[in-house]
């Protein structure tokens, strides 16, 4: 019979199917792969439930079978509300990072969004190779950052070890070589899921794009390393913009620190829009991300950048 109805939760779901068929390890992959965030988005507390969630499917079920109750009784809505349902069993919640592992690991993509989106001002700012590049010049160090699929230990001639791994960005993914020397010093940041910033030679073969390691720099001291100013666009025409300035300098007082900031200011001059810059040199900001969407909330997302 063709559901006409949503599910309520997991048990309406489990009481609902044929669970020779969506047995628990499909459940738990379906939790696991974000397929049933409709109904809850706490996917751990969804695991917790799943056996539960069969047992009161069962006995659904046979209840079905006996002609008492069950969900052809409730097919066009009816009856949903005198329905009984258990108590969900509590978890802690997933971390996002294992979310995304799960989702890549399941589906072959991730699906809630990409583990580099939170540093994608930083990928903007400071990375000066994309990993779908076809082009690069010999010998150049360029800066990359991305999320690390990918590992592989070796062991070169002499015994020392050395690795091959993958790291995707936003536009694609390369090939890297970290030789020993490097992953003496550097071996704890090559971790799948790690975000990181790699500072590397390149070389296109075959149309792949391949990356020897000179440097590596763990994500969050990117930005502390590489920022030199944060940059906000102002429109001078914009009826509002004094108010908004009020409401940036306040922020700025809340959030001194040693980075500058440069406004780029848009202005209506007869027929063309001119833009003149201004440097805040007596109000340095910290540039932490909390402080950079404080100030996103005010200007808008498209008029707040960071820059090295």
């Amino acid at each position: 019979m063709r559901r006409k109805r949503d599910f309520v939760n997991l048990f309406d779901l489990a009481a609902s199917v044929d669970l020779r068929v969506m047995n628990r390890k499909a459940l738990e992959c379906l939790i696991l792969s974000g397929a049933f965030d409709e109904l809850d988005r706490h996917r751990a507390r969804l695991l917790a439930n799943v056996d539960k969630a069969i047992k009161f499917g069962q006995m659904q079920n046979r209840s079905v079978t006996l002609g008492q109750c069950g969900f052809f009784s409730a097919e066009n809505g009816e009856g949903v509300e005198e329905m009984h349902y258990p108590d969900m069993e509590q978890a802690e919640m997933m971390p996002e990072a294992e979310k995304l592992l799960h989702e890549k690991r399941l589906v072959g993509f991730y699906l809630s969004r990409h583990p580099l989106s939170s540093y994608r001002r930083d990928w903007q700012a400071f990375a000066t190779l994309l990993l779908d590049s076809k082009e690069v010049v010999a010998a150049r160090q360029y800066k990359v950052i991305g999320v690390i699929v990918s590992v592989k230990h070796h062991q070169d001639k002499k015994g020392k070890q050395m690795l091959f791994g993958c790291l995707e960005d936003f536009t694609g993914k390369a090939d890297f070589t970290v030789f020993a020397s490097l992953y003496e010093q550097y071996g704890h940041h090559f971790k799948p899921e790690e975000v990181v910033m790699l500072v590397a030679e390149g070389e296109v073969s075959g149309g792949i794009l391949k990356l020897l390691v000179r440097e590596v720099v763990p994500i969050k001291k990117v930005r502390h390393a590489l920022v030199k100013k944060v940059i906000l666009k102002i429109d001078a025409d914009d009826q509002m913009q004094l108010e908004k300035l009020e409401k940036v300098k306040k922020i700025f007082n809340a959030a001194k620190g040693g980075t500058p900031v440069e406004f780029e200011v848009k202005a209506q001059s007869g027929d063309n829009i001119e833009t003149i810059t201004l440097f805040a040199r007596s109000t340095p900001v910290d540039p932490s991300e909390s402080t950079l969407e404080k100030l996103e909330e005010i200007l808008g997302a498209d008029n707040v950048r960071i820059s090295g």
